[in-house]
């Protein structure tokens, strides 16, 4: 009886340990102890990845440009199309715009 008895107090022991190292950890991981060094490659770095990834954002929005879905500067919410024509506005040349839904063909 004497065994049995010690064998719970053993196991009670070993849950008590295992409940505070599951608690320790669960406080470890939502509140960790990281140290930011402020490094300058990681500027550089984060720099150069936003410029590759306007580059490529770029490169894909004036795909629909080089495949003929619609007119450059001619559509509404393409940000390429309003750069254009912020351009547009910014230079001191006129240019000559096509309206394609007032072409009418005279019978």
């Amino acid at each position: 009886m004497n065994f049995f008895k010690n064998a719970v107090y053993v196991l009670v022991f070993i849950n008590l340990v295992s409940l505070g190292f599951n608690g320790w950890m669960y406080k470890e991981l939502h509140e960790p102890d990281i140290i930011m060094a402020s490094d300058p490659a990681l500027q550089t770095l984060i720099q150069e990845s936003r410029a590759r990834d306007t580059h490529i954002l770029k490169a894909i929005l004036l795909t629909h440009h080089r495949l003929g879905i619609h007119l450059p500067g001619q559509q509404d919410m393409c940000p390429a199309c309003e750069e254009i024509r912020e351009q547009a506005k910014d230079s001191s040349t006129k240019t000559i715009s096509i309206n394609e839904n007032h072409m009418h063909s005279r019978e």
